[in-house]
């Protein structure tokens, strides 16, 4: 019987020193390669830092653990995202963003909101391509709050604008660009009046009215443009004018 007892201690003790020298192993292996998709606010190495910035963070162990409860810190800017280990050696991180069209500055602060004009995230720095939006009329902002604007229709046309952009390719100065990447600045007078600005370029659309039109002329107009400085003027786009012309200047 004192036998059985020992072996089975031994046993035990056995077990439990395999346990640890496993345990050890799998601690000391390392995630080291990451495949991102579905960002464009970071980049693939501020992710990793956010992701795994510490020793153990990049143990599959913790990886596969943190997966199982779903206790993953949070990212500015990203609604979600998954980490799924696809080797000891590696993981698929997949991002899902919030939904955001452009930024105001308030106060030393960037704050960025979304088609209703939802203040989603408050940052002191910029992230992503989003354009910054001058000209609208607040005293004040709440982060999940709704920019008190006087005009609500204005994030209507800034979501125009965006989408549209984002959605178009052209030829900038012989590389394939993203109209929306390009765009720095969408500015609304106090007559509601919108300009778009592309670095030295400004496009004076005018009001909204006819805005998808004024787009796609900015569109086939704007790589002509590339390497000057001035205004184009769009405001006197007609709907039915068969053969156009528009000032720049």
């Amino acid at each position: 019987m004192k036998k059985q007892r020992t072996k089975t201690r031994r046993f035990l003790w056995a077990a439990a020193a395999a346990g640890v020298v496993l345990l050890a192993a799998l601690l000391s292996v390392r995630v080291r390669q990451v495949q991102v998709s579905g960002s464009s606010y970071y980049s693939q190495e501020e992710l990793e830092q956010l992701l795994f910035p510490g020793f153990l963070d990049r143990s599959p162990l913790v990886v596969w653990l943190r997966q199982q409860t779903g206790s993953y810190p949070e990212i500015p800017f990203v609604e979600r995202y998954t980490v799924r280990l696809t080797g000891l050696t590696s993981a698929q991180v997949t991002v899902y963003e919030k939904s955001m069209i452009g930024y105001v500055e308030f106060s030393g602060s960037y704050l960025y909101f979304d088609k209703d004009g939802l203040i989603v995230e408050s940052s002191t720095e910029r992230y992503g391509t989003l354009p910054r939006i001058t000209g609208l009329d607040f005293d004040y902002a709440v982060l999940h709050q709704t920019l008190p604007v006087e005009e609500p229709r204005v994030f209507t046309e800034i979501q125009q604008i965006s989408q549209y952009l984002g959605s178009q390719e052209v030829d900038w100065g012989g590389e394939t660009r993203l109209l929306g990447e390009l765009l720095d600045q969408i500015d609304f007078d106090g007559a509601g009046q919108i300009t778009c600005c592309f670095g030295d370029i400004r496009v004076f659309l005018g009001s909204a009215e006819s805005l998808e039109g004024k787009l796609r002329e900015m569109k086939d107009i704007l790589p002509q443009l590339y390497g000057r400085t001035g205004t184009l003027y769009l405001n006197t786009y007609q709907e039915n004018e068969s053969d156009p012309s528009y000032i720049f200047k």
